[in-house]
């Protein structure tokens, strides 16, 4: 009997299509694909190795838990040297999507708040949504400063994915935007990219 059930699940394999059995093992794979085939170009794509399937966001309680079933790093550039976006595609485990939704959106809350107290960053987090991506960005009202100058989640609930992108401050010399209104227009650019890939895999 085991061996007629290992025969089957043989035979179900071997019908599959290929390109079935490639997105089953690698889920996010035509995610990170799409995004590097658009405007945007990657210098770097990593698939996170088999590790701890969590990871730890800050809560206003105290660290909270978001599930990995599976991850891909991908950093970007769009015509210049220098990398514009450090992106992190994550694939919720099941029956995990909206709790590791709602951790996501309760570190927007504690960024928000701690940044707005230092004059950083507005008060709130903004939220859209597009193609059925649920989208929260928290972006700095200057782009001359360190690090990140946004921070941008696109939640999608159909697919079980979330994408989080830190869109990154770049060199004066090397700099892809002269001001704040075309840095935005650059993130938005993206924003719109990502979420029509996202889209597109669920």
């Amino acid at each position: 009997m085991h061996q007629r059930s290992v025969l089957t699940l043989a035979l179900a394999l071997a019908a599959m299509p290929a390109a079935a059995r490639q997105a089953s093992a690698d889920p996010l794979g035509p995610i990170a694909q799409c995004i590097a085939k658009g405007q945007f170009r990657s210098a770097e794509t990593l698939r996170r190795a088999n590790q701890d399937p969590t990871r730890q966001v800050e809560g206003p309680n105290g660290p909270a838990t978001v599930s990995v079933a599976d991850g891909y790093r991908v950093m970007l550039h769009k015509a210049g040297k220098a990398p514009l976006v450090n992106l992190k595609i994550e694939l919720s485990a099941p029956g995990q999507f909206r709790q590791d939704r709602d951790a996501i959106l309760a570190q927007y809350g504690v960024m928000a708040k701690r940044a707005a107290a230092a004059g950083a960053a507005p008060v709130a987090a903004a939220r859209s949504e597009i193609n059925g991506v649920e989208v929260i960005d928290l972006t700095s009202p200057t782009i001359d400063r360190g690090g990140p100058l946004s921070m941008v989640t696109l939640a999608h609930e159909a697919s079980g994915v979330i994408g989080t992108a830190y869109m990154l401050s770049q060199p004066k010399d090397v700099r892809e935007y002269a001001n704040m209104e075309e840095y935005t227009a650059l993130r938005d650019q993206f924003t719109r990219e990502l979420a029509g890939c996202m889209a597109a895999k669920g």
